[in-house]
């Protein structure tokens, strides 16, 4: 009768034990997810590279506009709301951009994708890591990368936001 009172008590004992440690392990990081959904960031292009981004994920440095390298090279196709950027990286952690505008016809909504574009890098966001201020920035990206950020070297040839605002609207409401 003892030994089976044992015998019962080791069972449950190594049953209690087993159940107390079986977990779902968390063995993977952010970073091999991204790997493994074919995630590509700006750090991830080299000299001579080309990508497409959202339109707003530009932040500002001493009155020059930045683009954080964690931001990610968009694969989807050009939408019918918002304008994005072309980014071709150049030497010195510099890139130049040019206006990839919405597939639409509707002036109205390429005239508010422009002001969208204009207010989702100039505005002050209520979250501190969309700060328009590069210095107000998180410092470390989703997966624990330090970010580092490129100069904008130009937007559509051009050296300032207002003449790429007039120019936008020149092009794709006024005519």
């Amino acid at each position: 009768m003892i030994k089976l009172a044992l015998l019962s008590f080791l069972i449950l004992s190594v049953f209690l034990l087993k159940s107390s440690y079986s977990a779902v392990s968390v063995d993977m990081t952010a970073k091999e997810v991204d790997k493994i959904k074919g995630t590509v960031r700006v750090r991830d292009l080299v000299v001579n590279d080309s990508g497409r981004i959202g339109g707003g994920n530009l932040c500002i440095k001493n009155g020059i506009f930045y683009l954080p390298d964690d931001t990610f090279v968009l694969n989807s196709p050009i939408g019918k709301w918002g304008i994005d950027l072309k980014i071709t990286v150049l030497p010195g952690r510099k890139v130049k951009a040019t206006t990839v505008m919405p597939k639409t016809n509707d002036k109205e909504k390429i005239k508010g994708s422009i002001e969208s574009f204009l207010m989702r890098n100039l505005k002050p966001s209520p979250f501190k890591y969309e700060s328009p201020f590069c210095g107000e920035r998180r410092k470390k990206d989703d997966i624990g990368v330090n970010i580092q950020y490129l100069k904008v070297e130009s937007i559509d040839d051009l050296l300032s936001l207002r003449e790429v605002y007039e120019k936008l609207i020149k092009e794709n409401v006024q005519n």
